[in-house]
């Protein structure tokens, strides 16, 4: 006869931890995002309060959760976001880092949109839908709104990265979102100097929508790829053009 171990119930703090440990891990709770206060959050679980506290505390010790006196608790985020803002300047700094940049998004977004055509479920394709309306609506506006279509393209490749229901590549899109939306910003504002460099992205973006929705992950991966090809010929376009300008100035002020 095999030994039989002694069965363990779980504490209750275990339990509460490991509910908002996998919220966290599959991008329920995101990254900045406060946790209800204590009183309510208690109520909701069903548990006491210094149960819930117990639990909190192990989150933080884990990087997970932080608690600040008067402000909460937040979820932190999983990946060390502290390389972001050195990577930002960089980009803002030198023309050879902008296409660095445009190659990490590459590898990120191209296997989010095929991930997301394969895994995406019918609660993933309304948001995914919700995310490339208000991306639409922003490029039919009638009044240039480029703050408006940035926070609109940022969300719609979170909810792409989202449904890819991978959660590595999901938190480490999400612990990148303040580069990922420099770029992005910087890009449509070169673009939109000229209404035939930037009107193609409505299209290019309305076929990464289809393919993800048709479930053709072969698709969604070349439409996406293509649609970073554009901008780096653009953006390349763009740098020469500069180049130029700068030449046909100097040779004019001599």
């Amino acid at each position: 006869m095999p030994k039989f171990q002694r069965i363990k119930v779980a504490k209750i703090s275990e339990s509460i931890s490991s509910q908002l440990e996998d919220l966290i891990l599959e991008g329920v709770l995101k990254p900045g995002e406060k946790l209800p206060a204590e009183r309510e959050l208690a109520e909701q679980m069903e548990v006491s309060r210094p149960s819930l506290r117990e639990a909190i505390v192990v989150l933080e010790a884990r990087g997970l959760l932080e608690s600040k006196r008067g402000g909460g608790t937040s979820v932190c985020s999983i990946v060390n976001p502290t390389m972001v803002d050195p990577l930002i300047e960089l980009m803002k700094k030198r023309e050879d880092a902008k296409f660095d940049v445009l190659e990490m998004r590459r590898i990120l977004e191209v296997a989010a949109a095929g991930y997301a055509a394969e895994r995406r479920t019918d609660t993933d394709l309304d948001l995914i839908k919700q995310r490339f309306e208000e991306l639409d609506d922003a490029y039919a506006a009638q009044e240039a709104d480029p703050k408006r279509e940035v926070e609109a393209d940022v969300a719609f490749h979170l909810a792409s990265a989202d449904a890819s229901h991978n959660m590595a590549l999901m938190h480490v899109m999400r612990s990148m979102i303040e580069l990922l939306r420099t770029d992005i910003s910087l890009n449509i504002h070169r673009l939109r100097q000229r209404e035939e460099d930037h009107a193609p992205l409505r299209a290019q973006h309305s076929r990464i929508f289809e393919a993800i929705v048709a479930g053709d992950a072969d698709k969604a991966r070349y439409v996406a790829n293509c649609h970073l090809d554009f901008i780096e010929q653009k953006l390349r376009e763009h740098i020469k053009h500069q180049k130029r300008e700068a030449r046909a100035k100097r040779r004019l002020h001599q």
